[in-house]
């Protein structure tokens, strides 16, 4: 990238710090402070969108350069139109710095809306943002189609990108090929429904309620103030759908179709689970291995409901074919929506056990019923690859795919991890991390997550920063314009500059929080042992197997990020939000 000395922001407005008063002539003339962001609005592109003021002219502060422009600490502002209000803004030699930014050159055509500052000279902080792109391939899509695959309890090493040998995934591999692999990409919570509830809110499951896993006879899930991703694109003109396992709330409340989905196919919690009392049946129910209507409701472990909508199609759903299933329906709703902006969310079942893979899958790979539900699922994304290549969808379909979490701590023995083995309780492989699902280490809450979207996504690359399930929704505001933000507090943030593939983009967390167990500061992770409640200090970089402890080498350190944790705990305990909750009847 050649050097850019002026960096130039047309038919923009400025406002000074982080107040959302767009009217406060104090805010537009708080001035370059090292501590302070900046909010920039776009006039061309507002459209409706924000129904915010531009900031007005600053009573104080800065230096009139000319009857309509001031300056101050590098900056230039004008009123071009005469009209009262900042329309424009340049900054010549920036002096400060802020965490969160996206380099640019002339090339570069960008309209910003939230929190921005400048790294130096050549970059500009930019954590939510609309832009295009000239110079550095097509321009982004408008609306591009979204896909999230999410997976269940699947091992950071249970792919053959990520170095799986026994593991045949060709379909995710030519993904992780063509698109994005990370390497330092956390889901937020070590468990199924706090994890999805951070996905589709952008937000720490604390946040939003707090809820643990829930069970059939639990009243509690998802709140309807919460906005959720499909909600967020829903409004911005998409059709959305949710396939496969839902499991924040089975109550008609909290279902898909009560937070932005359209449609809705699939579980409502873990394959593990039973039938709820108060499901809704449908005229057209399929019953199986022997069920009647009137023993329908004796609950039995591992018998799950198939849903369409709010109903119960079939039960005990056939698991053997839900992979199969799901594909079918995935495919069905992209070859239907495919002359609009769509958003699937396609949250598989499996390899939540117990195990289950279609007759074209079963027995055949080399790690036993595991590792054939790995990969049908391969499969399932190839299916959807072929399926936006033939549509010509590829370079509008941004697709995401992660894990919930880390795999079950169930090894098994020697033979259980055998082609043609069938047992259905056996977990994944997280190495080289340490730990599995239910914990905060990083074999916990540390998955893979791939992304793909040709033409803007750079081919081939890799991503070091650390990233996490919680910077989807952002992203994706991010990325399709006239989409707006939750107007709750989130706190993912957009990592749109590390997709894009900008130079030196980094991570847009200054720490990272495991729950209210652990936090992660650049390569540092800092974890108050959940039984013996020492505070351990692991350098990831050196020691991704979090072997040695280093908090008494590091006191300082140690201590620092230990209080950070504590003011994190603080903060979530103060502003958490109530999860939903019904009453139901005895």
């Amino acid at each position: 990238m050649r050097p850019l000395h002026l960096v130039w922001i047309l038919a923009a407005a400025l406002c000074c710090g982080c107040s959302s008063n767009q009217n406060s002539t104090d805010d537009a003339a708080a001035g370059f402070d090292a501590t302070l962001t900046w909010d920039v609005w776009s006039k061309s592109m507002l459209q409706g969108k924000f129904n915010k003021e531009l900031p007005p002219i600053p009573s104080s502060g800065w230096t009139q350069k000319s009857d309509h422009s001031w300056k101050r600490d590098g900056a230039e502002i004008a009123d071009r139109n005469s009209d009262g209000f900042i329309d424009y803004l340049r900054i010549v030699d920036p002096p400060f710095s802020y965490n969160h930014h996206i380099w640019v050159d002339s090339n570069f055509d960008g309209y910003f809306n939230d929190d921005v500052g400048l790294k130096n000279e050549n970059s500009l902080a930019i954590p939510d943002f609309a832009l295009a792109r000239q110079g550095k391939g097509a321009k982004l899509a408008q609306k591009p189609n979204v896909i999230i695959i999410f997976i269940d309890d699947q091992g950071y090493q249970d792919l053959g990108v990520y170095g799986s040998p026994n593991i045949k995934t060709p379909h995710i591999d030519k993904m992780a090929k063509e698109g994005m692999r990370f390497t330092d990409f956390y889901s937020a919570s070590p468990v199924c429904t706090p994890s999805r509830a951070a996905l589709l809110t952008g937000c720490y499951p604390q946040r939003v309620g707090g809820l643990n896993v829930l069970f059939p006879d639990d009243t509690q899930g998802l709140s309807s103030d919460e906005t959720t991703i499909a909600e967020m694109l829903k409004a911005n003109g998409y059709a959305t759908a949710c396939i496969g396992k839902w499991h924040l709330g089975h109550h008609q409340e909290f279902l898909p179709t009560q937070h932005g989905f359209d449609s809705y196919f699939g579980i409502p919690y873990s394959n593990d689970m039973s039938i709820a009392k108060d499901m809704k049946l449908s005229a057209d129910l399929i019953l199986r291995e022997g069920v009647t209507t009137d023993s329908i409701w004796e609950a039995k472990k591992n018998w799950v409901p198939l849903m369409r909508n709010e109903e119960v199609i079939e039960y005990p759903a056939n698991q053997n074919t839900l992979s199969k299933r799901y594909t079918e329906e995935a495919l069905k709703f992209i070859n239907q929506n495919h002359d609009q902006p769509f958003f699937l969310y396609l949250p598989h079942t499996m390899p939540h056990i117990p195990l289950y893979a279609s007759a074209d899958f079963e027995g055949k790979s080399e790690l036993g019923l595991y590792g054939d539900c790995i990969e049908e699922i391969d499969w399932s994304v190839g299916q959807i690859m072929q399926t936006l290549k033939k549509l010509k969808l590829e370079e509008k379909t941004i697709v995401f795919y992660t894990s919930d979490n880390g795999p079950w701590d169930l090894k098994g023995n020697a033979t259980d991890k055998v082609k043609g083995n069938k047992n259905r309780r056996i977990g994944g492989s997280a190495l080289p991390l340490r730990g599995f699902k239910f914990q905060a280490w990083e074999g916990g809450m540390r998955v893979p997550a791939l992304a793909w979207w040709p033409g803007q996504i750079p081919a081939n690359t890799t991503c070091v920063e650390v990233a996490g399930t919680i910077d989807i929704l952002p992203t994706l505001a991010t990325l399709s314009a006239g989409a707006s933000l939750p107007e709750l507090e989130i706190d993912g943030k957009s990592i749109a500059p590390l997709l894009l593939g900008f130079d030196n983009a980094t991570s847009p967390h200054a720490a990272y929080f495991y729950r209210d167990e652990a936090v992660r500061v650049g390569p540092w992770k800092g974890r108050i042992h959940p039984k013996s409640k020492e505070f351990e200090l692991y350098n990831l970089r050196d020691d991704i197997a979090e072997s040695k402890n280093l908090a008494a080498d590091h006191p300082e350190r140690a201590k620092s990020m230990l209080q950070l944790l504590k003011a994190h705990c603080k903060e979530m305990e103060q502003n958490q939000r109530p999860c939903g909750e019904v009453e139901v009847a005895k």
